[in-house]
Parts: structure tokens; sequence; C-alpha cells
């Protein structure tokens, strides 16, 4: 350590690593009121400015914040942990990762994100057959088509929309946003599930058509192979993919209180 102009101090450390905090610098070099201090009260000035600066924010929130302060002043944990080890006369280092305060990292947050954009995926491409087939049907099957596509709308739209609200409780660390995004995958998925029975139905109603008499407007030849060609692998990945997303949804969210 070089010499100091003043008498570095646990509360002068503490102040020096704060005014950091706020005003998102990055320290790469101890300040003076940090030289020469013991590892321990090193890490624990550190400590205090991290809890000062976020300590007044909810739970949620001051996790995130403390996070993102921990790595501004790194670098005092960095030099604590290793004027640690070389002061250690065992053969024993302590690891400087570990004398760093790791924040809480939930992994479903991002894995769920990543389902959920997959499952839009695969139900944009159900939609956009959806709805060419009903195109195919729409002149002999009456309303029933144009009621399914509606309520498929509305699926789509609302898991665009939680899609969007989940995106935000990534980017904010917000608890009560993540509930809001489950609360809205709830009703997606039920509104799936009504589109599946719907989708079901037409499909086998899809036989009375073949049996037609020959005089028909619209010869069944032509449409019956449309009704029955049901995407049922694509099917079974979207709802796969979306019973996964809510699971996950519910982890992300519980683990955040």
């Amino acid at each position: 350590m070089g010499a100091v102009a003043s008498t570095p101090s646990v509360i002068g450390c503490e102040a020096a690593s704060a005014r950091a905090i706020r005003q998102d610098v990055t320290l790469t070099t101890l300040p003076r009121a940090c030289r020469g201090l013991p590892p321990a009260k090193l890490k624990h000035a550190a400590a205090i400015a991290i809890r000062e600066v976020t300590g007044h924010f909810p739970k949620a929130r001051r996790r995130h914040l403390a996070a993102r302060a921990s790595v501004k002043i790194d670098y005092l944990f960095k030099v604590a942990a290793r004027e640690a080890a070389r002061n250690s006369p065992g053969p024993h280092r302590t690891p400087v990762a570990a004398s760093s305060p790791n924040p809480l990292v939930i992994p479903a947050r991002a894995v769920t994100l990543a389902t959920w954009l997959l499952t839009v995926a695969a139900g944009s491409y159900l939609l956009f057959g959806s709805l060419l087939r009903g195109r195919r049907r729409e002149h002999h099957a009456g309303g029933g088509p144009r009621r399914r596509l509606t309520v498929a709308y509305f699926h789509a739209g609302l898991a665009v929309t939680g899609l969007l609200i989940w995106t935000a409780f990534v980017a904010s660390g917000w608890t009560p946003v993540a509930w809001i995004a489950v609360g809205v995958l709830t009703v997606v998925l039920g509104l799936g599930m009504a589109t599946l029975f719907a989708s079901i139905a037409a499909t086998a109603d899809a036989p009375a058509t073949a049996d037609a008499p020959a005089t028909a407007e619209v010869p069944a030849s032509t449409d019956v192979p449309h009704a029955r060609r049901t995407p049922v692998l694509m099917i079974a990945v979207h709802g796969t993919l979306a019973s996964l997303t809510i699971l996950l949804a519910l982890l992300a969210a519980i683990a955040a209180r």
C-alpha cells in the first residue's frame, strides 16, 4: 500500500463507497479513506455502503439495486480478499469470488422468458394455419370458424401482452409485475383450452360434410382434407411449452417475494 494523506477509517471508506454507488462510478482504485484498512474492515465498509444506498427500497427492488451496487465497488472486495489471502499463514487461500456478495440469481425468470417466446412462436404458427383453413371452409361452415378465430386472436393477443409484462419484470425485478404476468398467463391458458376444444369439436363434425349428398354445393373431397389436416404435433408442442411456462412463471414469482 502507498502512503496516505489522511487517516483511513471505516466511516470514511463507507462514505466514499456510497458516493461512488450514487454517482454510478465503478471503482478501479481504493479511495483514499480506504487505504490501509485491514481486509475485514474494508469489506465491512463496503457492505455498509451498499445497505445505506439500497436499504430504503422494497425487498425485491433492494436485491436488484444491491447487485448493481456491489458491481460498482467490487474492487474493494477483491482487494480485501487478496490481502486476506496474502496474510493467511496456511496453504488455504480464500477465493476472491467467495468474498463478493453474490446477488440472488433466479434462472427461472430468463428460462420462463425463453419458453414464453417459444410458446408464442408455436401459437403463431397454429393461428396462421387455422386462419388459412378457416378461410377455405368459411363459405359453407357458417359463423363457427369466425367465432373460433376470434377466440384465437384474443388468446394470442393476451399471450403477447403477458410476454411484454414478463419482460418488464425480468428487467425491473419488481414482484407485483411478475404476479400480473402470471394472472394474464392464467387467462391465456383458459382461452387456449377453449380454442383447442372448439377445434376438436369442429374436427369431429367434419365427417358429416363427407357424408353430404353428391349434389351438395361444395364437394366434400375439396374441404374435408382441410378440416382433418390438424397439426397435432405442433398443438402438443404448444401445449407442453405453455404448461412449462406457467409452472416456471409461478416458481419465479414465488421466489421473488
